[in-house]
């Protein structure tokens, strides 16, 4: 009779552990849902590949401008140094 007793403890505290992670999961679709409605009226992407894509644009963009950015330090410094 132990035995069922602990095996219905166990299945109990298995069903618990269950329904936390079902929490867990429903919070953080949760989550991602509103901030892919942010990331829609923000940035106009619909979907989370539209919202990869634009992130990698803009880090594109990112690189070039800072690449710009050390083209002219570079220039800056040629010049002061030759002053």
């Amino acid at each position: 009779m132990e035995t069922s007793n602990t095996s219905i403890d166990k299945l109990i505290a298995l069903k618990i552990k269950l329904e936390a992670y079902e929490d867990n999961i429903k919070q953080k679709e949760t989550k991602r849902d509103m901030l892919l409605e942010q990331a829609k009226q923000k940035y106009g992407v619909e979907s989370l590949e539209e919202l990869k894509t634009y992130r990698d644009e803009m880090f594109a963009q990112y690189e070039l401008a800072i690449a710009e950015v050390d083209t002219c330090n570079s220039t800056l410094e040629e010049f002061f140094t030759g002053v």
